[in-house]
């Protein structure tokens, strides 16, 4: 439905708005729009508006044009300054390649192997995993796995424990029909996983 302001002391001028929802930011679309010619009026310009956008107006979720303009970049290309906040995963595509990074955190990991990352396995040709499992101590440790289209084949390297004994007990690489995971063990319960990936697609 769509909602409008009227200008006190300028009659024949009314503008309406809708209000829309992009990439999960509210925005409002506004409308000018001339009803009459009388542009005589001496008095101020002041909006009014009705109940139905009282609340509206100043909702925290909607956002200025210029705040839209520093969300989103052009589709051509531009420039963030600042921190870029990634929820799931960054895709980078070129020629026709792409390279896809995300990360992963698995809580409650015990003695018993638990998936910790997956990735989808069509095209793909590399996955390069940082790793770092936690409870009482700290464990961390790099994994590479190239994946020809059948079967994957991978390596741990760069273990580095901060104590005597390793959070680590063991690490595997799993397939499906579709997709490709990487599984963990502890030595011990209660340890939390945190999991950096980057794959590499043809």
């Amino acid at each position: 439905m769509g909602r409008f302001f009227n200008f006190k002391g300028l009659s024949g001028i009314r503008v309406s708005f809708e209000p829309e929802v992009v990439d999960g930011n509210q925005l409002l679309t506004y409308n000018f729009s001339l009803t009459g010619n009388q542009f005589n009026e001496p008095n101020p310009i002041y909006l009014s508006a009705g109940n139905d956008v009282s609340l509206l107006r100043n909702d925290k979720n909607f956002i200025t044009t210029g705040d839209a303009d520093n969300r989103f970049l052009e589709r051509s290309g531009g420039t963030i300054e600042g921190s870029l906040n990634i929820q799931d995963t960054l895709s980078i595509e070129r020629e026709g390649y792409r390279i896809e990074q995300k990360s992963f955190i698995t809580e409650n990991i015990g003695t018993s192997t638990a998936k910790v990352a997956v990735f989808n396995r069509t095209n793909l040709k590399l996955i390069k995993y940082l790793l770092t499992i936690f409870g009482s101590g700290s464990t961390s440790c790099e994994v590479l796995v190239t994946h020809n289209g059948t079967s994957v084949s991978g390596t741990v390297y760069g273990i580095v424990d901060a104590q005597d004994e390793s959070e680590l007990d063991d690490i595997n690489i799993s397939l499906s029909n579709d997709e490709v995971f990487l599984n963990i063990s502890s030595t011990d319960e209660g340890r939390t996983a945190i999991i950096k990936a980057e794959a590499i697609y043809s």
